[in-house]
């Protein structure tokens, strides 16, 4: 969803994820910001302020030329994310859209005082989103959902928690406490427990269901084909799905019922491998799968020559969020901002690395399911950092400077102005020099002791360099090319082969 935001909400939004990523006693720079955010230094001053002044519970505390972010007491990302959405086309329209079940372009865009031309192209840069993260879509006039089921709702789930809805609870019409009395007692019948972070978040959930149900939309076969759950199971869910659906006033029928509470099915809380190896519905399959993941996990540390610090614990965890991740990946949303921060931060300083596991963990899923999941792959690579301890450090101490000479064919010290540009846009790793074109010898430059040659003219191919060709005026896209670059050649023990 982050990526259907306006670009200043998008650079605002990103900004203080970073900012809120670091720990207390740390500071960054404007130009540690404006590498995150890939902009000039002039527009991370600009968005800086616009921060503080657009959101008085954010303060931006500045020292020696570092920046930290502090909250006041009766605020926290959460407030955040709601504010951001509020402001949000794309975010009012999915709502309405998932509020009605259908509705026509011209009731649409009455609603949300938007023209239909407008309406049309909010919804195909929606459609960009949806169907690359959720394989869904929105249908031409009248709106609906296509997709899934499945799908529909896990986004619903992660959009929803990104609004923190919960609090405002204007998106169903359905009285909170009702719905909570429901999950109370179907909490119960499954023995679990049910704490206050599970419970915002299965309130969500079940709204969710319940909202979909209610418009004719089923999911639970989809369910029971997914986990291959024993008949004799659901016959004995069945049994007990009236009662609670009469104690709760929600007036369902069993296979409405049924379908709300999918998400019970399987028990996602486990913690050792007895415990995963004794339960019957998934015996036939554990050793395989978690097999799957050992062998990932050694891959990873014979590659990248690290230590892997908790050998047991990486391994369940992994497991968890790849088998139960009907539930504990959705779970996982309660901690949004963190969720997102850890992601964005490790794409920022380990783009290649990141690309690794994300092609490892696509293999991962679909070997398992026989299907892409790109929101499982984000949560697997999520819950890899997290539970490597020790990973950033790790790689950190890994890293060596990059030698970086730049050529400009371009008069009045053109190529001393793509070196300010390059210092202030590259990563930390990259060591930037000048190389003067009245000097230039293709001959020469095989002798030059640099890794990357960047210029603004083509040249040959020299052996041990990468050549890199820019425009004039570095776009966005050239600057990420060299950093890429950078960050590549910065792990000189480390070779990452796709």
């Amino acid at each position: 969803m982050k990526r259907s935001l306006p670009s200043l909400l998008l650079r605002e939004l990103k900004a203080v994820e970073f900012l809120n990523c670091l720990n207390d006693s740390q500071s960054v720079s404007i130009q540690e910001i404006s590498e995150v955010l890939n902009c000039s230094l002039i527009t991370s001053n600009n968005t800086l302020k616009s921060i503080e002044e657009k959101y008085p519970y954010i303060k931006l505390i500045y020292s020696q030329n570092t920046i930290n972010i502090k909250f006041d007491l009766d605020a926290n990302m959460i407030t955040f994310y709601r504010d951001i959405f509020k402001q949000s086309l794309s975010a009012h329209i999915l709502k309405t859209i998932f509020l009605n079940g259908q509705i026509t372009s011209e009731v649409l865009s009455k609603a949300l005082y938007v023209s239909t031309s407008t309406l049309k192209r909010k919804i195909q840069d929606l459609n960009d989103t949806l169907l690359l993260d959720f394989n869904i879509k929105i249908s031409c006039s009248p709106h609906s959902f296509v997709g899934k089921e499945i799908d529909i709702r896990r986004f619903f789930i992660n959009f929803l928690n990104e609004q923190d809805l919960y609090e405002t609870w204007n998106f169903i019409k359905l009285p909170k406490n009702t719905l909570k009395l429901f999950i109370k007692k179907a909490s119960s019948l499954f023995n679990l427990d049910v704490d206050l972070s599970r419970d915002w978040f299965l309130t969500i959930l079940f709204a969710i269901n319940y909202t979909r149900v209610k418009q004719g939309f089923f999911i639970n076969n989809d369910i029971k084909q997914f986990y291959c759950i024993p008949q004799n199971e659901i016959d004995e869910l069945i049994h007990h799905l009236k009662p609670i659906a009469n104690q709760s006033e929600l007036f369902l029928s069993v296979n409405e019922s049924l379908d709300i509470l999918s998400p019970y099915l399987v028990n996602p809380y486990y913690s050792t491998y007895s415990e995963l190896a004794d339960q019957r519905l998934i015996i036939d399959e554990v050793e395989y799968n978690y097999s799957n993941i050992v062998r990932l996990v050694n891959k990873f540390s014979d590659k990248f020559s690290l230590k892997i610090h908790d050998y047991e614990h990486i391994i369940l965890e992994l497991y968890n969020s790849l088998i139960f991740s009907n539930v504990k990946n959705y779970s996982e949303c309660i901690l949004y901002n963190k969720y997102h921060s850890t992601l964005t931060l490790f794409k920022t300083e380990f783009p290649q690395i990141y690309q690794y596991l994300e092609l490892e963990f696509e293999k991962l899923v679909i070997d398992t399911f026989k299907r892409n999941d790109s929101g499982l792959v984000l949560h697997m690579i999520y819950s890899f950092i997290i539970n490597w301890r020790y990973l950033f450090k790790d790689f950190y101490s890994k890293r060596e400077n990059v030698k970086v000479t730049v050529i400009s064919d371009t008069e009045y010290n053109h190529d001393q102005w793509l070196v300010e540009i390059l210092e202030k846009n590259l990563i930390d790793q990259a060591k930037i020099y000048k190389y003067p074109f009245n000097s230039f010898d293709i001959n020469n430059l095989e002798s030059l002791s640099s890794d990357i040659i960047v210029t603004n003219f083509p040249i040959d191919a020299i052996d041990g360099k990468q050549i890199v060709l820019i425009n004039n005026v570095p776009t966005i896209e050239d600057i990420s090319n060299i950093n890429k670059l950078v960050e590549y050649l910065s792990y000189k023990s480390i070779s990452v082969d796709f």
